[in-house]
């Protein structure tokens, strides 16, 4: 299988940031909110953009997981798997602002299962859904309110993003 770069660390760390200015544009200064890691690479981008709150623009943004196993639509034809990231919310869902955060977005069906286990948990004020790369081929009307960059390619065609919030020159996104 060939493998092809289409963003390095560099571009990849610069799509977190405009993500992260997107963010704080978008909420009125001094309003909180907070940062839902969509299982698993989810995890990893909201790590990051936490860093990046933290260290450019002194925020303490809370940040928690959500993973869809048991909220798949695909649920009684496909085992669940071993659970990486458990779903794990330490803040009350309730009148809160949040940012759910996933790596690649397509068909939109893993967006559908996290907003059901979300309003699940509470009911907040409102969510907003960014992603790192949006690759289209949508089979559900859900739109990303924020995106780090828009590719086309063949549904053939796989994308693996790589996100290590502990080593950022490890970051890339790659088509297989």
């Amino acid at each position: 299988m060939s493998k092809s770069t289409i963003l390095d660390s560099t571009e990849v760390l610069k799509l977190i940031d405009h993500l992260a200015e997107a963010f704080i544009d978008s909420v009125p200064q001094g309003e909180h909110f907070s940062l839902v890691g969509l299982a698993n690479g989810g995890v990893s981008l909201a790590a990051i953009l936490e860093g990046v709150f933290s260290k450019r623009y002194a925020l303490n943004v809370p940040v928690g997981t959500i993973d869809i196993s048991f909220y798949r639509d695909d649920f009684s034809t496909r085992p669940v798997g071993k659970i990486k990231f458990p779903t794990d919310l330490p803040f009350n869902i309730d009148g809160n602002r949040l940012f759910l955060v996933d790596d690649v977005l397509e068909s939109g069906r893993t967006v559908r299962a996290a907003l059901t286990e979300i309003f699940d948990q509470g009911r907040p004020e409102w969510v907003r859904f960014a992603t790192l790369i949006d690759r289209g081929n949508r089979i559900l009307p859900i739109q990303p309110d924020f995106v780090g960059k828009s590719i086309n390619i063949p549904k053939t065609k796989e994308v693996r993003v790589s996100l290590d919030p502990k080593n950022l020159n490890r970051n890339a996104v790659v088509v297989c």
